[in-house]
């Protein structure tokens, strides 16, 4: 309300969590939200609420739902290669929980569609239209590092890590990008293989190692 001059779009950084978990259904922008009372979900709702000034000032505002965002320099993504590297990587659990994800490259590129499309308003789901099975995303993987992949990690084990353990490592969330999807956004990755393929090429020379990453966060860090 201080500013003479209103930002045309403001982007706030939310997460698919906001759904809570529906094993089975497909759930999209438009779906109503239900308190399971998970904490990611009590987080999320509450972390959009606190644009809604930004909303009533007239901003056009996009809550952007961000997925499990992939990138072999970091995030959980990063957090698993040295596992999978050395052959010792594996499902969660029973492997059958749905992962809803994106690139970083086309979540950097949706960011940019959102601020070049003016009809896009309010939730924004940054995921491709393409989730994996858990167990068919460590395969995925393995195959990239041409590694096997049959050390699960057991469910007992992830369910004591609490109630945020299970949310992170066995929520299952089949999520569909709607709105990115009706208003002409594409994905360079739009399926897990594409994306591997383009992270780790064949050429063990041109692949990342765990050890590439280690030396990328102590330049960065």
């Amino acid at each position: 309300d201080r500013l003479d001059v209103k930002p045309a779009c403001l982007i706030s950084g939310s997460a698919i969590g906001i759904y809570g978990t529906h094993p089975g259904r497909t759930v999209d922008e438009y779906t109503p939200l239900h308190e399971d009372g998970s904490f990611a979900q009590h987080l999320c709702a509450r972390w959009e609420d606190a644009t809604d000034p930004a909303r009533a000032a007239g901003v056009r505002m996009i809550n952007l739902r961000m997925g499990m965002v992939l990138d072999w320099a970091g995030g959980s993504l990063g957090q698993m290669l040295f596992a999978f590297e050395y052959g010792l990587g594996g499902p969660f659990g029973n492997g059958k929980q749905e992962m809803s994800w994106i690139t970083r490259d086309d979540l950097i590129r949706l960011i940019s569609h959102c601020i070049a499309t003016p009809k896009l308003s309010g939730p924004v789901n940054a995921v491709t239209p393409a989730p994996v099975a858990n167990r068919d995303f460590a395969r995925a993987l393995g195959r990239a590092f041409h590694r096997p992949t049959i050390l699960a990690i057991p469910t007992l084990l992830l369910k004591a890590l609490g109630g945020l353990g299970r949310e992170i490592f066995l929520a299952d969330q089949h999520v569909r990008p709607a709105a990115a999807l009706a208003t002409g956004f594409t994905f360079d990755a739009p399926d897990i293989e594409t994306a591997f393929t383009a992270m780790f090429p064949k050429r063990p020379s041109q692949r990342p190692s765990h050890r590439a990453i280690l030396l990328h966060r102590t330049r960065t860090s």
